[in-house]
């Protein structure tokens, strides 16, 4: 739209938010408010097709204000609204694909967690069966001391 169209459009969207009902028809536009006829058209089929701010409404040449249209007082702050929404949809895709690409991740630390806890497990078996040896082993050595130091008294 050029900027005369837009000027229009925002006219148009003023008017039709002016009545109670939010309805309006484009000979009024081009009649009652002197808007050019070929730029009205021109607006009203950008507001309703590309925008969706305004609606058909009973027949062809009737308009209604759709939802959009209520919530804006410009088309500036429908074009914010749009780019922010944009953004949005953009790092929600970043996040998703993000989450996509490392769902495995948590599976596998998980799997070396229980990998290392069952290695650390068999070698605290291992080292206490060492020492139970070694004890067994020093217990004859003592014992035999110990009965030699009392022949000896």
């Amino acid at each position: 739209m050029t900027k005369e169209q837009e000027e229009i459009a925002e006219r148009m969207l003023s008017v039709m938010r002016e009545r109670e009902n939010g309805t309006t028809d484009h000979v009024k536009f081009i009649d009652v408010y002197k808007f050019p006829a070929i730029e009205t058209k021109i607006a009203i089929r950008a507001l309703r097709d590309d925008l969706g701010l305004i609606a058909d409404f009973v027949h062809p040449i009737s308009f209604r204000l759709t939802e959009k249209g209520w919530e804006f007082t410009t088309l500036d702050d429908f074009r914010e609204k749009q780019k922010l929404e944009k953004e949005k949809e953009k790092y929600d895709l970043l996040t998703k694909r993000w989450v996509y690409k490392t769902r495995y991740l948590p599976h596998l630390l998980s799997l070396a967690a229980l990998l290392v806890s069952i290695y650390t497990c068999n070698t605290k078996k291992q080292t206490t069966k060492q020492s139970e040896q070694q004890t067994t082993q020093q217990a004859p050595i003592n014992d035999s001391l110990h009965k030699e130091q009392h022949i000896r008294k």
